[in-house]
């Protein structure tokens, strides 16, 4: 077992690790999938993952929105700018998911698959056989 200090450097467990257990013969152990952003830049120059900015988006406010945006900004310790992106692009995701993205109930999902299954009906098949007006 190794640990990682506060300064993220690696140091023994002060106490021995507990003796491992097999698990039974019939028993799948359970996997995790596990996540984490890891920065190796200690004692280095700065090293910079993220992309350059270089996109403006322009706006117009009247001085009540700005006051607005100015207090909560601040009230989170955050720059204008980076309150704006964070939430602009916050907002931006979930619209974007909402027009997007359908959510159905397993037993409605069960029955779309079931009628996508199901042969094209004659008059669904006469419409797309037909040859458009507008062209």
């Amino acid at each position: 077992m190794v640990l990682l200090n506060g300064r993220g450097r690696l140091s023994a467990p002060s106490h021995p690790a507990p003796a491992r257990r097999e698990p039974p013969a019939d028993c799948t152990p359970p996997t995790f999938d596990l996540y984490a952003k890891l920065t190796y830049n200690h004692g280095m120059t700065s090293i910079t993952t993220e992309p350059v900015r270089s996109s403006r988006l322009n706006m117009r406010l009247t001085p009540e929105q700005r006051q607005t945006i100015d207090m909560a900004a601040s009230l989170k310790g955050s720059s204008i700018t980076q309150w704006a992106i964070d939430h602009l692009v916050t907002d931006a995701r979930r619209d974007i998911e909402e027009e997007t993205v359908t959510r159905l109930p397993s037993k409605a999902f069960d029955e779309f698959l079931k009628a996508l299954d199901k042969p094209m009906p004659q008059a669904a098949r006469d419409l797309i056989d037909m040859d458009p007006d507008w062209l």
